[in-house]
């Protein structure tokens, strides 16, 4: 009965000290703005359709009704 009784508070021991070190050394990172992210969204958007056209080579149509 001793045994199970060590065993039991060497659980909670081993658990609570998990705990308090998750809490005590994790790293809060903020989160970028909404503005600066569809900023950063736009500009790359904006590359790669650059990239696109200037691969195409092509020449416009224009549209018949």
């Amino acid at each position: 009965m001793r045994f199970h009784s060590i065993c039991i508070l060497l659980l909670f021991y081993v658990l609570a000290s998990a705990c308090t070190k998750t809490a005590t050394t994790a790293e809060v990172k903020p989160s970028p703005s909404p503005v600066a992210a569809t900023q950063n969204v736009d500009h790359e958007l904006e590359r790669r359709l650059k990239t696109i056209s200037d691969g195409a080579q092509g020449t416009r149509r224009s549209e018949k009704n």
